[in-house]
């Protein structure tokens, strides 16, 4: 559960402070609208409590996004975009990617091992 809960958090605390205006620290925040990533948080880790499926899916696309950090700040860095303006972007899109990828490979694999036929074999 621990390892499924940053990217999901750190996503929807974002995208809450983006349509509230509180990630820009813009006048239209109201005192209010600062809760709601820590509400929206409550419910993300209560919702992963309650599935342990699918926090192993969650925490498969996390350990697979931690293994696509390295290579990828070394590429970024190589190339030079580590002090570009798009290097974070870049290296944001490159790690919804892998996380992506990671949640598809268990989702896949949990789906072959729940149809194979008990007894058949590996």
């Amino acid at each position: 559960m621990l390892l499924a809960w940053p990217p999901i958090g750190l996503a929807a605390a974002t995208a809450i402070g983006q349509a509230t205006g509180c990630l820009s620290y813009s006048v239209s925040c109201d005192s209010a609208d600062r809760l709601l990533p820590w509400l929206a948080q409550a419910l993300i880790v209560g919702l992963l409590l309650a599935s342990p499926w699918l926090a192993g899916l969650l925490g498969a696309g996390t350990i697979a996004a931690l293994v696509a950090l390295v290579p990828g700040v070394g590429i970024l860095t190589a190339l030079g975009g580590a002090s570009s303006p798009e290097g974070g972007p870049v290296l944001a899109g490159w790690l919804a990617l892998a996380w992506m990828a990671g949640v598809g490979l268990a989702a896949r694999r949990a789906l072959l091992s729940s149809t194979a036929a008990p007894g058949s074999g590996p």
